[in-house]
C-alpha cells in the first residue's frame, strides 16, 4: 500500500502474485510489469502516467480525479476498469482476450488495438474520441451522452453497439 505526497516515479516488476494499492496526491509515473498474476488498484488525485505490461493475467482498477495517461499492453488476459473524472488518454493493446470497462466524466481519447477477442464497454458523459482496431472478433458497447467521434476498424467479425444521446 503506497501513498505519494510528492512527485514520484515507480518502476515495479512482479515475479510472484501481487496486489498493489496506490494513492497519488502529487504527480506520479508508474511503470509496472507483471510476470505473475497481479491486482493493481490506483487512485490519482494529481496528474499521472501509468504504463503497464501484463505478461500474466491482471486486474487493473484505476480512478483518476486529475488528467491521466494510460498505456497498457496485455499479453495475457486482463480486466481493466477505469473511471476518469478529468480528461485522460487511454492507449491499449491486447494480445490476449481482455475486458475493458471505462467511464469518463470528462473529455477523453481512447486508442485501442485488439489482436485477440476483447470486450470493450465505454460510457462517455463528455465528448470523447474513440479509435478502435479489432483484428479478432470483439464486442464493443459504447454509450455517449455528449457528441463524440468514433473510428472503428474491424478486420474480423465483431458486434458493435453504439448509443449516442445528445442532451
Amino acid at each position: 500500500m503506497t501513498t505519494c505526497l510528492s512527485p514520484s516515479i515507480f518502476m515495479t516488476t512482479c515475479l510472484s502474485p501481487s496486489i498493489f494499492m496506490t494513492t497519488c496526491l502529487s504527480p506520479c509515473i508508474f511503470m509496472t510489469t507483471c510476470l505473475s498474476p497481479c491486482i493493481l488498484m490506483t487512485t490519482c488525485l494529481s496528474p499521472c502516467i501509468l504504463m503497464t505490461t501484463c505478461l500474466s493475467p491482471c486486474i487493473l482498477m484505476t480512478t483518476c480525479l486529475s488528467p491521466c495517461i494510460f498505456m497498457t499492453t496485455c499479453l495475457s488476459p486482463c480486466i481493466l476498469m477505469a473511471t476518469c473524472l478529468s480528461p485522460s488518454i487511454f492507449m491499449t493493446t491486447c494480445l490476449s482476450p481482455s475486458i475493458f470497462m471505462t467511464t469518463c466524466l470528462s473529455p477523453s481519447i481512447f486508442m485501442t488495438t485488439c489482436l485477440s477477442p476483447c470486450i470493450l464497454m465505454t460510457t462517455c458523459l463528455s465528448p470523447c474520441f474513440l479509435m478502435t482496431t479489432c483484428l479478432s472478433p470483439s464486442f464493443l458497447m459504447t454509450t455517449c451522452l455528449s457528441p463524440s467521434i468514433f473510428m472503428t476498424t474491424c478486420l474480423s467479425l465483431s458486434l458493435s453497439s453504439q448509443a449516442v444521446h445528445i442532451l
